[in-house]
């Protein structure tokens, strides 16, 4: 997985997930501060210029809109922000020149900046950090703001560290994010693969039997091979349990190589492995079969001086609708191989109709 955490790139789902919910968190609380404020003005509790609560007014709409529009996905949530954003700086830019009597006017540049990066990226961010200082540069210059030049600089220099400090909070809560999203990739990775040789676990190839067999699947014949190694424990005798894992290592990659793409390789336990082929008749199966037993009999794995061979005996159980349970199937080829073992072993067998 990739180290990015550089929120202008394409998300993660957790990330594309934490960027809409803030959005609409925003929105919601945008829409409950205008509209106090708008009670406040209306009811002349507020001295409010009455272009500034129009202005007040039509941010409200606006942010309803796109409220409603973010919560029925009519647009992909980082459009409704880039309309949001623009509207927001609209409106915080009015309010410096039509907002004399408001002395705290520009802190509604700090807000709006963190919000900015969270929901949009860093370019974003420092694009409305310009914006910010532009319009304040307007406003002042305009005469619509008085501030000394003591109160300039520590505007411009706060915004520019809050913004410096909401990124460097943004970019340890994204290398968090990954670091969890990772570390729950390997986790379910874990519980659905052998961790010896990569291949499906015996309850990852249990549900893959479920779904494969249930609708809209259920109309098409099925087949497990039930594969054991034949003459497996003098192998670990003589070249100890490293030997034994080189050699199932090496086995699965064959067996993977063997099976058409569309088949499923399992290590059911031990030397056990299991293979099962959707949609996949007798012959099917019994071709697949034979090519695996084959693969696995020209096998040669490097042991030094002592190169190592083995053989399979292989159970093949097929299925016609209507399937029974997928344990039953399992079993069925189980004890195919089983008779393979008897009838002298590196040998496929056929099944009994489950």
């Amino acid at each position: 997985m990739s180290s990015r955490v550089d929120a202008d790139a394409s998300l993660l789902p957790e990330e594309d997930l934490i960027s809409r919910s803030f959005l609409s968190t925003v929105l919601a609380l945008s829409l409950a501060w205008v509209c106090t404020f708008l009670l406040g003005g209306m009811s002349g509790w507020l001295p409010v210029e009455p272009l500034h609560l129009l202005n007040s007014l039509g941010f409200a709409l606006v942010t309803v809109a796109l409220l409603v529009t973010l919560r029925r996905q009519w647009m992909p949530h980082r459009k409704v922000a880039i309309v949001y954003f623009v509207v927001l700086y609209l409106y915080i830019a009015s309010a410096q020149f039509l907002m004399p009597s408001d002395q705290l006017r520009i802190l509604l540049f700090y807000p709006a900046l963190g919000a900015v990066l969270f929901v949009l990226g860093y370019r974003a961010a420092f694009l409305a950090l310009l914006v910010s200082y532009a319009v304040f540069g307007a406003a002042v210059l305009s005469g619509a703001m008085t501030v000394s030049p003591v109160a300039a600089t520590s505007f411009l220099v706060t915004l520019g560290l809050t913004g410096l400090f909401f990124r460097i909070f943004h970019r340890q809560a994204m290398q968090a994010l990954h670091l969890v999203a990772e570390k729950n990739a390997l986790l379910a990775a874990a519980a659905h693969r052998d961790p010896l040789t990569g291949l499906l676990n015996l309850r990852a190839f249990h549900d893959l039997m479920v779904a494969e067999m249930s609708e809209p699947n259920a109309q098409r014949p099925v087949a497990v091979l039930f594969l054991d190694v034949d003459h497996f424990k003098p192998v670990n005798d003589q070249f100890g349990h490293a030997g034994g894992d080189a050699v199932l290592k090496a086995l699965a990659a064959v067996l993977k190589d063997a099976v058409r793409q569309e088949d499923y390789v399992a290590r059911i336990g031990g030397e056990e492995f299991a293979i099962f082929l959707p949609g996949a008749g007798q012959e099917i199966a019994a071709r697949v079969a034979e090519r695996v037993r084959a693969s696995v009999e020209k096998m040669r794995v490097d042991m030094g001086r002592h190169p190592i061979s083995i053989t399979l005996s292989v159970g093949v159980a097929v299925s016609d609708p209507p399937h029974p349970s997928p344990d039953a199937l399992v079993r069925a080829a189980d004890l195919a191989m089983y008779e393979a073992k008897m009838l002298g072993r590196n040998r496929v067998v056929d099944a009994a109709p489950p």
